[in-house]
Parts: C-alpha cells; structure tokens; sequence
C-alpha cells in the first residue's frame, strides 16, 4: 500500500479538484495491481469492493443484453477511474469491467474513499458528477450508432424522446432549487430551514426521477408495469406541486381547485408525469410578463376530471384536433409534442380519456379523465 500523494496517481481524473496538500494531509493510500488483457475486474452483480485508477492500459465497461450478449458501456482510459458508484452509494456491481489491454490498476478501497469525501465533499462531488455526465454521453453516441446500424434506431426513437421529455420535469425543478441555494449561499443567507428544505426538494425529486427510470428498465425486461394503486388526490397534487416548482418562474401564479378529494386507481409515477407535462405545456403557453396556470380536480358523471387550464394565446380551432398528435407543438420554441401525446396515452392506459377546449386570446384547458373507484 502506497501514499496516493507520493505516486503518479495523484494526477488521476479523481483527484483533479482536490487541493495537494489537502491530499497530503489525507493520508489516502492505494494498492497497485496489474491486469493481463480480457482479465476480469468485477462482474455484474459482485459486492463493491474499490474505485480503481487507470495508471495504463484500458478497460472496458459492459452489461448483459438479450441473449447474454456483452453491450459496451464505455472505455475507462488511462488517467480516469471507475467502479466508484458502487462505493458512493453501496449495492451490487451493475456491469462487467475487463482489461481490453495489459492493464496497471490503482484499487482505492472504502475506507479511503470515504475519507476523500470527508476532506473534500464538494470537489468529489464535482468531479463525479462531471465524469458521470461525460460517460452518459460518450454512451448515448455509442447507443445511437449501434441502433442506426441495426435498423432499430425509428423504433425506439418515440419511446426514448418520451423518457427524456418527462425527465425534464425532476430535472428543471433539482437545478431551480440547486440555482436558489447557489443564490443563498452568495448572499451569505443564514437560514438554515430555508436552505434544508431546498436539499430535501433535490433528494425527492431526484428519487422520483430514478423510480420512473427503474419502472421503465424492468418494463424493458419484460417485468411488467407496477401495480395501481389508490392514492388521495391531495397527496397526487402534492407530488405535483414539488415535480413543477422549478417551472413556475416569475410572474405565473399556480391555484388549485379541489372538488373532489377522494381517491383515484393509478400508476402514481406515471399520473404525475403525465400530469406535470401538461402544467409545463400551460406554463410555456403564458407570455414573457407572465399568468396563470390552474389545476382543478373534480367529478363527473362517473369519472375524476383532472384539468390543467392557462390564459395564455390559445389554440385555433383548426389545429385542436391534432391537439393530441405526437409532434404536435404550438406556441413555444424547441416544443417537441410528445408531453401532450403521452398525456393522452397514459389517460387511455387507466381507461380514460383526454380533452382539450380552448379559446384564443383566453387560453387553453387539457381534462384528463379517468373512472371514479368502484364507480
């Protein structure tokens, strides 16, 4: 075991934000190993045991698709690390990491990677956070490509565009209250309720997000959809309000009117999303100086009538029957038409339906409608 500070891996991607002396003072220490090519780091599924550090050679990162085929996930080259997410929040492997080449590895065990977290909390974070961001897109071109070679690119495509279009919802409202703590620190805010109760919007919102993530992937593997389940419409409104907070910006007032306060028979991840989609639509339909958007939820006639209103320019009654149509887009800039269309799709999912009225000049309200319990 050798001092990190003392050997040439103190230059590794890890460690790059981290001050020398700060590492010094560490006391982080590292054992070096060496790797014969196509020799097996970990597999899928083993315990975590250490973030490794690529002092030369290369490994390949893969994960079993259909058929036991080995997909290629990325290539950690020399200078970069890997595995330490397992170390960051402990559970098992999730991909195969294998030599491609004679490999000299660095192994940082638990112990040393808690106590570099401890020392410098926020330049770990950072560096994690930006290799995470650069290897999910060095993955998406090479996910891209394959599915262009195969043919297989147009039939994923909706789905895929939908995923990423209902991830911009956690997304907006983890970086609104990341942009107000920022804004707090700055000013030198002592508040510390204030500045908790923005960390905890970014854990739950950030939770709900790699929910809906894990949802899908075992929908991908066949495993089915989750259960149903009756939920009170005051917690569904309440899941809404934190999902759009980061939406709302100067100006737009956010109203609910609440008719109905029992309960609905639904995919909670999926009525919020579906949901959300909508209130995001209102928003981006309002002008520059602002409005209103106004969540209703009531009954009739057998159905709870969920409805999301605006008063921004309104729909010509020309285009209302495309309304629905994936790729449909009124009114904003870079609008992608899939969240009404998946609205209306999740709608149908639970044996509803989807309307939509509107009035130029008075705005816009989308009703999703879905039978009463035992109704």
């Amino acid at each position: 075991m050798i001092d990190v500070s003392s050997t040439d891996f103190q230059a590794n991607a890890l460690f790059r934000e981290i001050p020398m002396e700060t590492l010094k003072e560490a006391g982080v220490f590292i054992e070096e190993i060496s790797l014969e090519a196509n020799q097996v780091v970990f597999d899928e599924g083993d315990a975590p045991d250490y973030c490794y550090l690529v002092k030369s050679g290369a490994i390949r990162i893969t994960k079993a698709g259909l058929g036991g085929r080995k997909e290629l996930l990325s290539i950690i080259e020399a200078g970069s690390f890997f595995g330490e997410l397992a170390l960051y929040a402990p559970a098992p492997r999730s991909a195969r990491a294998t030599a491609a080449v004679p490999t000299s590895l660095g192994r940082l065990d638990q112990k040393g990677f808690d106590r570099l977290r401890k020392i410098a909390p926020l330049q770990m974070a950072s560096t994690l956070a930006d290799v995470s961001i650069e290897r999910v897109r060095q993955t998406n071109d090479r996910f891209v490509q394959e599915l262009a070679a195969t043919g297989r690119l147009s039939e994923l495509g909706a789905d895929l565009g939908t995923l990423s279009h209902n991830l911009r919802s956690p997304l907006g409202t983890i970086r609104n209250a990341a942009d107000m703590l920022v804004e707090w620190l700055e000013e030198g805010s002592q508040e510390a309720g204030k500045l908790l109760g923005f960390v905890r919007i970014i854990q739950r919102t950030s939770d709900k997000a790699l929910e809906n993530i894990d949802q899908l992937l075992a929908r991908l593997r066949g495993e089915g959809s989750p259960d149903r389940e009756l939920v009170k419409v005051d917690d569904l409104l309440a899941d809404l309000r934190e999902q759009t907070r980061g939406m709302l910006r100067e100006g737009i007032g956010y109203v609910e009117n609440v008719t109905f306060d029992g309960g609905v028979l639904v995919d909670r991840s999926e009525w919020i999303a579906a949901l959300a989609n909508l209130v995001k639509n209102s928003v981006e339909a309002l002008p520059p100086i602002g409005g209103n958007v106004k969540v209703t939820v009531g009954e009739e006639n057998g159905e709870v009538v969920f409805s999301v209103s605006d008063d921004g320019c309104g729909i010509h009654p020309e285009k209302l029957p495309r309304f629905f149509d994936r790729h449909f887009t009124h009114g904003k800039e870079g609008g992608t038409g899939l969240g009404t269309a998946h609205a209306r799709a999740v709608a149908e999912k639970h044996g509803g339906q989807a309307k939509v009225h509107s009035e130029i000049g008075k705005g816009t309200t989308v009703e999703l409608r879905i039978p009463q319990p035992n109704g």
